[in-house]
């Protein structure tokens, strides 16, 4: 969560854990882990250019972390 709340900045409102998945379709020892990060700003309608960015970040600096992976949603 840490990681996520640095790379999202201050438009980064919540981070939430909503599904941990441990199965059949996850490799042995690991877990699936689902989040809902939600980025909002007191001030204004944040953009899609103004989002992808942040998303594209919190990928970066959750997979340079060691044995994590990002799927992200289509």
């Amino acid at each position: 969560e840490r990681v996520m709340r640095e790379a999202g900045g201050g438009l980064l409102e919540s981070v939430e854990v909503f599904d941990v998945y441990v199965g059949a379709q996850v490799p042995p020892g690991c877990r699936g882990i689902a989040v809902r990060l939600r980025f909002r700003s007191q001030e204004r309608t944040l953009t899609d250019e103004e989002i992808e960015p942040l998303m594209g970040k919190v990928v970066e600096d959750l997979e340079s972390l060691p044995g994590v992976r990002v799927r992200r949603a289509e």
